[in-house]
C-alpha cells in the first residue's frame, strides 16, 4: 500500500457497535479491523467485518508495521439518523420526496448506499 495513500474504512453502525462484547476503548481513540492480528494499546477479536481482528490506539499505527501495512481498515461508526439524511438526500437528486415516492423502505435505500442499518 502507498504510505501517503488513506486508509480504506469499514462502515459500522454505531448501534450494533455499542452492543458488541468488546474492551472499552477511550474516547478520542481510533479503532482499526484486520483480516489478520494488528497491534495497538487495546486488541480484541469480534465480529467480522474486514476481518475480526481489532486494535485501538491513540492515533494511527503508523510506519512500516503499522495498521496500512498490515491491511487494516479503520473503523467508520454511522447512526440510523446519519444513514437517514443519505439517504433522504439520494433520493430527492432523483426527485422523490419520500420513501414511499420511490416505492422503497429505508433498508433497501442502506443497502443500494452499502450502509448498515440497524432495525429500530
Amino acid at each position: 500500500m502507498n504510505a501517503s495513500a488513506p486508509m480504506k474504512t469499514v462502515v459500522v453502525n454505531a448501534a450494533v457497535w455499542q452492543a458488541e462484547e468488546r474492551p472499552e476503548v477511550p474516547d478520542g481513540w481510533v479503532v482499526a479491523n484486520a483480516p489478520r492480528p494488528i497491534a495497538g494499546q487495546v486488541t480484541w477479536t469480534g465480529p467480522f467485518r474486514h476481518g475480526v481482528f481489532y486494535a485501538a490506539a491513540p492515533e494511527v499505527v503508523p510506519g512500516t508495521f503499522g495498521w496500512a501495512a498490515d491491511d487494516a481498515w479503520l473503523v467508520d461508526l454511522i447512526t440510523n439518523d446519519r444513514i437517514r439524511e443519505l439517504a433522504m438526500a439520494k433520493l430527492a437528486e432523483y426527485d422523490f420526496a419520500s420513501l414511499e415516492d420511490a416505492d422503497t423502505t429505508m433498508e433497501e435505500m442502506a443497502a443500494m448506499l452499502r450502509l448498515p442499518w440497524s432495525p429500530e
